[in-house]
C-alpha cells in the first residue's frame, strides 16, 4: 500500500505546476543559443493572439529585426507533451533571412519554390523545386543548388532544407504538401550541425543526395509504371535494381521461382498494377484478358479484378491532419464493386497484397531456391 502511495505521491508532483510558458528571458536564451553571435533587438513584445501567428501552440510572441531582416521569437508548447506539458523557444528567423535572400539575389528562381511549414517545423525552411521529366530536374536542381549555396555561403547558421517533388504525369504526385507525399525527397543540415559545425562538404553531401534520389525515384516510377521516357528509365533501373535488393521480388507458382530483372517495385514494396500485368503474362495466367493500360483477370476464388488507367476521380474521404477530406481517386473494381488504393492518387498494391489476390506465393528479393521461411505479410 505505502508503495502505491508514493507513486501516486510522485505522480501528483508531476500533474501540479508543469505548465509552465517560457519567460522573454528563456526564449532569447534559446534564440541566441541556436543562434550564435546574431545580433537582433526587440521590438514588440505580445501575448498569444491567434490571428498573428500561424503556430496555435505558441504562448508568447517576440517581435525583433537583426539588419534589415524582422523576425518573431516564440515560446511554443510542444504538441506531443500531453499529460506533462513542455515548452521550447523557437523563432522563424531562418525562414525571413531566406525570404530577404530570394529577394536580392540575382540568380535565376523560376521553378524554385520556398515553403514554411509552421505548424509542424516553424524554425526550418524548406527550398524546392518540382520536375516532370529528366530535363526539368536537371534545370530544377541547378537552380536550386546554386541558391542554396548562395544562401549558406554567409549565413551559415541558417536551418534550411532542400526537397524536390516529382510531378508525374498521370497525376498521382500532386499533393498542396509534398512534405506528405510519397515523391518527396528532402535533406536538412541538422545531423551535420548535431556533429559539429557545417562545412562545405556537408552542403555538397545534402544536394548530392537530393539529386541522386530524385532522379533514383523519378526511373524507378516511370519504369514501373510505363510512363515517360521509358527505354532511358528501364535501362538504368534494370541496373539499379541489380545492385538494390530492395526493389526485387519473386513470384512462387507451383513450387517454381520466378522473378525478372525488367519487372520491380518501385518503392518498398508497392508493385503497380502496369507491371503486375506484365507478371500475370509472363506466369500464363489463364483468365487474363486485355492490356497493360485496362484488364481484367479472375482471383484465386473466382471473383474479377479489373484495372484501368480510365478508373479516376472517385469522390473519396480521407482523414487527414485537419480532419476527414474528398479527394478524387484512382480505384479497380471487385465483382464491379469500386475498391480504392492505399492513398488517393495511387496505382499499386503491395506485392504480398498481390499475392494474396491470384493465390501466390511473392516474396522479398530474386531466389533461385524457395525460401525456407516466409517472409511475407
Amino acid at each position: 500500500m505505502r508503495k502505491w502511495l508514493l507513486v501516486l505521491a510522485v505522480l501528483g508532483l508531476f500533474l501540479v505546476g508543469c505548465e509552465k510558458p517560457l519567460s522573454q528571458s528563456d526564449v532569447e536564451k534559446g534564440f541566441a543559443d541556436k543562434y550564435e553571435g546574431v545580433e537582433y533587438e526587440i521590438i514588440g513584445k505580445s501575448e498569444f493572439d491567434k490571428d498573428d501567428v500561424a503556430h496555435d501552440e505558441a504562448s508568447m510572441i517576440l517581435k525583433a529585426r537583426s539588419g534589415e531582416v524582422d523576425f518573431t521569437m516564440y515560446s511554443i508548447k510542444d504538441a506531443y507533451s500531453v499529460f506533462f506539458p513542455q515548452y521550447y523557444p523557437e523563432s522563424d528567423y531562418s525562414q525571413r533571412v531566406v525570404e530577404r535572400l530570394a529577394e536580392i539575389y540575382d540568380g535565376d528562381l523560376d521553378g524554385v519554390e520556398f515553403r514554411n511549414y509552421e505548424k509542424l517545423d516553424i524554425g526550418n525552411v524548406y527550398v524546392e523545386f518540382s520536375y516532370e521529366d529528366m530535363n526539368g530536374l536537371e534545370q530544377g536542381y541547378e537552380k536550386l543548388a546554386k541558391f542554396v549555396r548562395y544562401a549558406l555561403g554567409g549565413n551559415e547558421k541558417l536551418y534550411l532544407s532542400v526537397g524536390s517533388v516529382f510531378r508525374d504525369s498521370l497525376g498521382m504526385n500532386t499533393a498542396d504538401e509534398p512534405k506528405s507525399n510519397g515523391s518527396y525527397m528532402g535533406y536538412d543540415l541538422k545531423e551535420f550541425r548535431r556533429a559539429g559545425r557545417i562545412e562545405e562538404h556537408d552542403v555538397d553531401l545534402m544536394l548530392e543526395n537530393l539529386y541522386q534520389d530524385s532522379k533514383r525515384y523519378y526511373v524507378m516510377f516511370s519504369a514501373s509504371h510505363k510512363i515517360n521516357d521509358v527505354d532511358y528509365s528501364l535501362a538504368w533501373a534494370k541496373d539499379f535494381v541489380q545492385r538494390n535488393e530492395g526493389y526485387q521480388f519473386s513470384v512462387i507458382k507451383d513450387d517454381e521461382i520466378f522473378y525478372w530483372d525488367d519487372i520491380f517495385t518501385y518503392e518498398g514494396i508497392r508493385l503497380p498494377y502496369t507491371s503486375f500485368y506484365d507478371v500475370l503474362k509472363r506466369l500464363d495466367y489463364d483468365s487474363l484478358k486485355g492490356d497493360e493500360t485496362s484488364f481484367s483477370f479472375e482471383d484465386k476464388d473466382g471473383k474479377t479484378y479489373e484495372f484501368s488507367d480510365e478508373f479516376v476521380g472517385k469522390d473519396r474521404e480521407i482523414n487527414t491532419t485537419e480532419g476527414l477530406k474528398m479527394f478524387k481517386s484512382n480505384y479497380y473494381l471487385v465483382d464491379g464493386e469500386v475498391k480504392f488504393f492505399t492513398s488517393a492518387m495511387q496505382r499499386s498494391l503491395d506485392i504480398y497484397h498481390w499475392g494474396r489476390i491470384i493465390g501466390y506465393r511473392f516474396v522479398k528479393g530474386w531466389h533461385d531456391e524457395i525460401p525456407a521461411t516466409k517472409i511475407e505479410y
